[in-house]
């Protein structure tokens, strides 16, 4: 009878032992999709960022008429 008591023992820790290492692979896959989604938007923020900063760093030029000044930015 002990020796049926252990092989369940065992048949479970088995299971548990093979269902947690496949939870704890489905956990690993989506924090890598999510890492990588976040990546993707720290770049548009980083390009966004960069975009703006080279618009304000653009001199502006102002065309001076007689009655009329109009600024134009390249």
């Amino acid at each position: 009878m002990k020796k049926y008591g252990l092989l369940f023992m065992a048949g479970i820790y088995l299971v548990v032992l093979i269902f947690g290492h496949l939870h704890w692979k489905n956990m690993s896959q989506a924090a890598g999709i999510e890492d990588k989604k976040a990546e993707e938007r720290i770049k548009e923020k980083e390009k966004e960022d960069r975009e703006a900063l080279i618009q304000s760093l653009k001199p502006a030029v102002t065309i001076r008429l007689p009655a009329l000044q109009i600024a134009y930015t390249r």
